[in-house]
């Protein structure tokens, strides 16, 4: 079963990563998170600094939100942590 997904609200960022909350269609709403480190090795955000995690999550936000649609059948109560393990093949090819 294929879900669309929605931006819930604007993503929260601080020096230990980015949070966003996306509604799915049918499940309802869901809190995910992308760490600095995830931001700087997978993404290749400048730094650790705030904005520059933000427009690296900017910039790969198509890719980020596939991969929370595809783990969202998994996810459980609270934020969900989308690792290097799930984004680093949903970013093969780009460069």
């Amino acid at each position: 079963m294929t879900e669309d997904i929605t931006r819930a609200s604007e993503p929260v960022v601080d020096q230990s990563g980015v949070r966003f909350t996306v509604f799915f269609e049918v499940r309802g709403p869901q809190v995910f998170e992308v760490s600095a480190r995830v931001l700087v090795d997978v993404f290749r955000a400048r730094s650790y600094r705030p904005d520059d995690l933000l427009a690296a999550f900017t910039q790969h936000q198509e890719t980020i939100a596939n991969a929370a649609k595809a783990w969202h059948g998994k996810a459980g109560p609270g934020a969900q942590k989308l690792d290097d393990a799930l984004l680093r093949p949903q970013r093969a090819g780009m460069p």
